[in-house]
């Protein structure tokens, strides 16, 4: 019986515990759900009160007494409280009712500003043709002849660079300037050239009178004797006629003496006059005879013309000298008036500094020098691109070049992720069929006008549609208006209120600029063409809120 006895009271004590743990558990729910705020509260009040100086409540059991009672009181007010909760969620069941009316699934609002900041614009889509693309990437590269790289033609020192890389310069607008010690030798060599050349005609005219002078006295005195001997002759003839009894024999002596030495000085001077390149038969004896002047003008002493022929290889040396140094200015696109002035003697035409400019409008792409350093012959300095029209150099496999060979038509679009998506349009430059070993590519150029701040650069990759066919009545929009929402393929269609309704679709082929629309969209349809992506995201923060509020009001 003892024994039995103590394992009831064990029993018992076990079941006394868990009741009191249970009515403990129970107490202490009520009281930390119900009334945890005003006992924390009074617990502020209470250090609130040690802070000021007055006397805390010392009765820690009667507080406890007073916040139940207070519990018991409050639970009335929080089931009445409830109860008006439960009528208030009726009324936001019937507001939230109203909120999806107003935003219906699927369905975008936005106003006028919105649209416009957006940037979404829509287009009516009907059935038409649509042409199928072999897409292929591609990269951009300038045209050849619109790269102006900037050497340096002779050994020189960068004095100055006016451009940096990325910096757009105009056509004439100044690139570097060089200091060239040798131009300066050029330049002197040109002024000095012309100086000793203006020296040199002058010596010649004065050379040239001076013969011509001698040449008239010669003919004069070669004239003078032969009319001499002519006299000397007749008179001669007239005495011999005459007889010896007119005149003594010492008399014909004398007048034979001055026929000899009159036709001795005529000889001499025939043989000077031959000498000088003088024909004596064609001279007559007035000297305003035409043959006259031309044989006097032509005609030159011999030590004359010898000293003429000096200054005419002295004369051609400089010429040739000066325009040795005027071509070599030339290579440096020296302006004409710079080499003119020179010529004509300007001495304020020497300079050794030399400034590059550019051809065309073009963007300055790489500097490999700084000022105040030596640049070697030949050596590259700046380098600048015009990117105003630009290639696309387009890979194609050898598998696909039978395809490109026998395209619809040589206009290619060309899609640029650098633009946006944008697409552009271009023409065939050239196809080149050699297919490289190591590659298997052939490669396909196309020329494009770049766009408003030649955004297209060497090395920008594109993607090129090279039209292959065409298939008639097809329903298809832009490659933009198709948008994977995560779950399938949508696009937006703007409805008669000017709101957008997301309509899903099963799309078709794709090329690189359109999607064929098989379901979902009837032709007349105005479809969202760009501004696509802010559509979407207003409509998932529209669909997020609408769940938001639902979530609240379920209890």
């Amino acid at each position: 019986m003892n024994h039995l006895s103590r394992t009831q009271r064990s029993l018992a004590y076990l079941a006394l515990t868990i009741f009191f743990l249970i009515f403990l558990a129970i107490f202490v729910s009520q009281t930390m759900g119900k009334k945890s705020y005003p006992i924390m509260s009074d617990t502020a009040n209470a250090s609130s009160n040690d802070e000021t100086g007055e006397p805390a409540s010392s009765s820690n059991d009667g507080w406890e007494m007073e916040t139940l009672e207070e519990d018991h009181a409050g639970h009335d007010h929080e089931e009445e409280s409830g109860h008006e909760d439960h009528e208030g969620h009726s009324h936001g069941e019937e507001a939230g009712h109203d909120e999806h009316e107003e935003h219906e699934q699927g369905v975008v609002h936005l106003d006028a500003n919105s649209i416009r900041n957006f940037g979404i614009a829509t287009e009516t889509i009907n059935s038409g043709g649509l042409v199928h693309t072999l897409d292929l990437y591609g990269w951009i590269r300038p045209r050849p002849e619109k790269v102006f790289t900037v050497r340096a033609p002779f050994k020189a020192i960068l004095a100055e660079v006016h451009q940096l890389p990325g910096d757009r310069a105009a056509a004439g607008d100044p690139l570097v300037t060089l200091v060239i010690p040798d131009m300066l030798d050029w330049k002197t060599t040109i002024l000095s050239s012309q100086n000793e050349i203006e020296r040199i005609k002058e010596t010649r005219d004065l050379l040239k009178a001076e013969g011509q002078a001698r040449i008239v006295e010669l003919i004069g005195n070669y004239l003078e004797n032969r009319a001499e001997v002519q006299k000397l002759e007749s008179e001669t003839k007239i005495l011999e006629q005459a007889g010896a009894n007119s005149i003594s024999v010492r008399e014909m002596e004398v007048k034979k003496g001055e026929l000899n030495v009159a036709r001795s000085s005529l000889a001499a001077s025939n043989s000077i006059l031959h000498a000088y390149g003088v024909d004596p038969t064609k001279l007559k004896e007035d000297s305003n005879d035409p043959e006259y002047d031309r044989v006097a003008g032509e005609a030159l002493p011999p030590d004359i013309r010898t000293k003429l022929k000096q200054l005419d290889f002295e004369l051609k040396a400089s010429q040739l000298a000066s325009s040795a140094a005027a071509a070599k200015l030339r290579m440096l696109d020296i302006e004409g008036d710079c080499i003119d002035n020179l010529t004509s003697g300007d001495g304020d035409a020497l300079d050794d500094r030399l400034v590059i400019r550019a051809p065309y409008p073009g963007i300055v792409t790489r500097i490999t020098h700084v000022p105040r350093t030596s640049v070697a012959a030949d050596e590259e300095i700046l380098r600048m691109i015009d990117y105003r029209q630009v290639y696309v150099e387009i890979e194609v496999p050898e598998v696909d070049v039978a395809k490109v060979l026998r395209r619809d038509s040589d206009e290619i679009h060309i899609r640029a992720e650098s633009l946006g998506g944008e697409v552009l349009r271009g023409k065939v430059a050239y196809f080149d069929t050699e297919v490289l070993a190591e590659e298997r590519m052939a490669h396909l150029v196309v020329e494009i006008e770049n766009v408003e701040g030649m955004i297209l650069r060497d090395g920008m990759v594109v993607m090129a549609g090279v039209p292959l066919r065409e298939e008639e009545e097809v329903l298809a929009v832009p490659r933009n208006s198709v948008i994977d929402d995560g779950m399938e393929k949508v696009v937006f269609v703007q409805e008669a209120s000017g709101d957008f309704r997301r309509i899903p679709v099963l799309t078709g082929t794709t090329t690189l600029t359109e999607v064929e629309i098989k379901e979902g969209l009837e032709p007349g349809a105005e479809v969202a063409v760009s501004g696509v992506r802010p559509l979407l995201l207003a409509l998932q923060k529209q669909e997020g809120r609408s769940q938001a509020g639902g979530h609240g009001h379920a209890h």
